[in-house]
């Protein structure tokens, strides 16, 4: 018995133009400390992946703990990592910070870093439609978890979302008491020299806040002195 597997006249058969996708997807995030690093997003790895040489020179180097994970690579062969750490990057296409673990690998043992589903997931780079999937075979139920798209706040949605905070001056509604335990014996830093071309906007801007009640002028010797550090900001908003 021949059974035809051809498409009816009243079907629809969508054709996959593999020329329009890639089949392999890369992402560049920047490594706190370090450089600039290419990712590859890699759906069907259980974890992420980073070589040594990434971490190197970083403080994340000094981090990377011992581990007995043993990877299980795409052509069945273990490999050994060299440890663990937590790693955090900057999506340098929208600048969104991300806290990962990863496994550390020899520069020599992958030809690749890695981003593995969950992580891909959770940055919002990539997006899996479960309505469109079957279910696992022998599952029973779904539960569908609704994961952040990132990991923390954008500005704007911080802006949006704590509104009340930005507004006006944040002060404590009743009296803040600081206890210090007798132990600890009080410093008094000397000051620091300030440039001739901030002493005139310092002492502006600390009149200032002496007259919205932030700061108060002392004009005697306390037990505790802090000094503070000047520096003009680019951005003076």
């Amino acid at each position: 018995m021949t059974i035809d597997l051809s498409p009816q006249p009243e079907e629809e058969v969508l054709a996959i133009q593999s020329q329009q996708l890639r089949s392999k997807i890369y992402a560049t995030m920047k490594i706190k400390g370090g450089y600039d690093t290419i990712f590859q997003v890699d759906t069907g790895a259980t974890c992420n992946m980073i070589w040594s040489g990434e971490v190197r020179c970083t403080k994340y180097e000094e981090t990377v703990a011992s581990t007995t994970q043993v990877l299980k690579m795409y052509n069945l062969s273990p490999l050994k990592p060299v440890g663990k750490c937590r790693v955090q990057l900057t999506n340098l296409q929208n600048g969104l910070k991300y806290k990962a673990d990863f496994v550390v690998v020899k520069d020599t043992d992958a030809d690749v870093n890695l981003l593995g589903s969950r992580a891909a997931q959770q940055m919002n780079l990539i997006q899996v439609n479960h309505e469109n999937m079957v279910p696992q075979a022998g599952t029973t139920e779904v539960h569908m978890v609704q994961t952040p798209n990132k990991l923390g706040l954008s500005k704007d949605e911080i802006l949006s979302k704590y509104t009340d905070v930005f507004q006006g001056l944040g002060e404590p509604s009743e009296p803040l008491q600081l206890e210090v335990a007798e132990m600890v014996k009080p410093v008094q830093v000397p000051p620091r020299r300030i440039p001739e071309a901030l002493r005139g906007p310092l002492k502006d801007h600390l009149a200032e806040l002496e007259q919205q009640g932030i700061i108060e002028n002392v004009t005697q010797a306390t037990d505790w002195v802090s000094t503070m550090v000047v520096n003009k900001k680019i951005n003076p908003k």
